[in-house]
């Protein structure tokens, strides 16, 4: 297969190669782990297994507190440094961005109320129906990078904000099993840009020949749009009948290309639909050559091959893990107990995600099947998979456990709760000034990445996330809470396996390189992927090191460190917008980042009043 000429045959080839491989790489993982990856000579850090006992390992925090190494004046001072910089990056750049533009002055409730008056008028009652208001990102990635190489983000911007909406509301009108429904769809603004209807096979309607049809559908557009018809023409139309009526849709495209000439152009188009004769459906879009699409779509025996190696290195990554701590696990104890409360985090994280995320899943329900039926379903489903959330957590937290034990021979993933004051001290300076310097070794990916351009595959537009939720707020809050314990999990499994078993410089070296390649994402050409290898390297490389310098066993400071830029991010998406409601979701989100900052500085300064005060009964009266 892979001899082939043909493109497809070689992606299959390289899929069948990469299924021969899984075997190789899970029966060396058991061979390695019979093994136990034992080096010849003695680990310089190697100690004597843990103690048995569950109640000792639980029980104290001396233990634990051993495992906590204070950070040096001149590492405070230099993520001082790093996070004032990376806070000055964030401030003075602006890298362009498509969407950036985009206000909301209405919110998921002003939107539904909005089209409850619509349908009202049209003579539907909306009291007969269940609704739901959820937010629509109509931007197409690929059509973004045709016009984003063409016009620039600003000229694309520009198309959205005068010609194609880049986002709607969207207020769904269902009923129960029945197939006959409404969509009133609004622009952020609040505006009605457009009504849907949804009808029934076999309802009844008009006959309308083609010409009949179209008459009607250029006077919507002429009276409701203000569409002058003259700049545009009409390059598409059918008929369907229907048993009781015949449906008609008409597309049309404006003269004037939006981007590009000849053969090779962007269009705006419009699209209506005639039900009988209820004129219905009215979209924008772009229309982008079909054949530019098709090769930006196209999979190649190049991102085949990197599929390939996603899989297999996340594979060999996990099946070695595994095996190793299955073969390993009674020579060490792991406190589960103690990780079980910890992973109750991402057990509440993710519920108040899932609850929060109901309007997009109503959005969704499919007629056909009752719906007492779907919300059964997908209540079950979503049951499952909070409780997969906490399993994922409880699991990542009990490995790292393991790996770092194994490796350094103490407890490392520390509590949060009783250690010294300088343990807190240093979670809050490595949560501000780690945040800060993450945000800004971003921004200076970003400032690269424009400074060094490449055609890419895609461009996805920037749309605010979580507006259309029943609480804006608690879904962020959610959110924040299940990254911060998943990350502190995998930054402690992932920096125990390292320290255990690539403790060689090229190891980590090559797993560095190999990892980067891996995370590389929807690039377009090889300049483009070499680019984002490259920067990936530098981003993964700057993490490792600052993991293994400064942050080291702080569980607290990892899991701020992880949770806190989400937080600052919705806050400050929330606060730019014009609507009230978001705006007060934003200070609660502001005062929940607040909150967790407050947390370490608490606890320092009570953990420090503490051991004065041991210090004073130590010395006596």
């Amino acid at each position: 297969l892979l001899r082939s000429g043909n493109a497809y045959f070689r992606a299959s080839g390289a899929l069948v190669a990469a299924g021969a491989l899984v075997p190789l790489i899970i029966s060396g993982g058991f061979y390695l782990a019979r093994r136990g990856f034992e080096p010849d000579e003695p680990l310089l850090n190697r100690v004597e297994p843990l103690r048995e006992s569950t109640a000792e390992v639980e029980a104290p925090v001396a233990h634990a507190t051993s495992a906590v190494e204070a950070l040096t004046a001149s590492r405070i001072q230099l993520l001082i440094g790093c996070g004032i910089a990376g806070l000055l990056l964030v401030i003075l750049t602006h890298p362009p961005q498509i969407g950036a533009f985009l206000r909301f002055r209405v919110n998921a409730a002003q939107a539904a109320e909005r089209g409850d008056t619509e349908l009202r008028a049209r003579g539907v009652h909306p009291e007969r129906y269940h609704r739901v208001a959820t937010l629509v990102d109509r931007s197409n990635p690929y059509a973004n990078e045709f016009l984003r190489r063409r016009l620039g983000t600003a000229g694309v911007d520009r198309l959205y904000q005068d010609k194609v909406p880049l986002a709607l509301w969207r207020v769904r009108y269902f009923r129960d099993g029945e197939q006959d429904e409404y969509a009133v769809v609004l622009r952020p603004d609040g505006a009605v840009h457009a009504v849907h209807h949804t009808l029934e096979e076999k309802a009844f309607g008009a006959k309308l020949s083609r010409e009949e049809a179209q008459a009607l559908a250029e006077k919507y557009l002429r009276e409701k749009k203000q569409v002058d018809l003259e700049k545009w023409k009409l390059v598409d139309s059918s008929a369907d009948a229907r048993p009781a009526r015949t449906d008609h849709r008409f597309v049309w495209e404006e003269k004037q290309a939006a981007a590009g000439s000849s053969a090779d152009a962007a269009y705006v188009r419009m699209e209506l639909k005639v039900q009988g004769n209820e004129v219905s459906g009215y979209r924008v879009f772009f229309k982008i050559p079909e054949q530019w699409e098709r090769d930006q779509q196209k999979r190649t025996l190049a991102r085949v091959l990197q599929l390939v190696w996603q899989i297999l290195l996340i594979a060999a990554l996990a099946v070695s893990a595994l095996v190793l701590f299955f073969r390993n696990l009674q020579r060490q104890t792991v406190p589960w107990k103690r990780l079980s409360k910890w992973a109750l985090v991402a057990l509440a994280g993710t519920a108040l995600v899932t609850i929060t995320g109901i309007p997009q899943l109503l959005a969704n329900y499919p007629t056909a099947i009752p719906l007492r039926t779907f919300e059964a379903i997908s209540g079950v489903s979503l049951f499952l998979a909070t409780l997969l959330s906490y399993t994922l957590a409880y699991f990542l937290l009990g490995l790292a456990w393991f790996f770092l034990a194994r490796s350094y021979g103490e407890e490392r993933l520390s509590a949060w709760s009783g250690m010294p004051a300088t343990y807190y001290r240093d979670a809050l300076v490595i949560a501000l000034g780690g945040t800060a310097a993450l945000a800004g070794l971003q921004r200076l990916a970003q400032l690269a990445s424009r400074a060094l351009p490449t055609m890419m595959r895609s461009f996805p537009a920037t749309v605010p996330s979580r507006l259309d939720g029943f609480a804006p707020a608690a879904s962020a809050l959610g959110h924040a809470l299940s990254t911060g314990i998943l990350v502190t999990g995998a930054v402690g499994l992932i920096t125990g396996f390292i320290a255990c078993y690539l403790r060689k410089r090229w190891m980590q070296s090559a797993l560095l390189v190999g990892g980067a390649a891996a995370l590389v994402g929807d690039w377009g050409s090889p300049a483009d992927f070499v680019k984002r290898l490259v920067i990936q390297v530098v981003l993964l490389g700057v993490v490792w090191a600052g993991v293994r310098g400064l942050v080291r066993f702080n569980t607290l400071a990892y899991f701020l460190i992880a949770a806190l830029p989400g937080l600052v991010a919705t806050a400050v998406e929330l606060a730019k917008q014009p609507n009230t409601y978001f705006k007060v979701n934003g200070v609660i989100v502001a005062l929940a980042a607040v909150a967790l900052m407050l947390w370490p500085l608490l606890a320092w300064r009570l953990a420090a009043e503490r051991g004065g005060e041991r210090a004073i009964s130590a010395v006596g009266p």
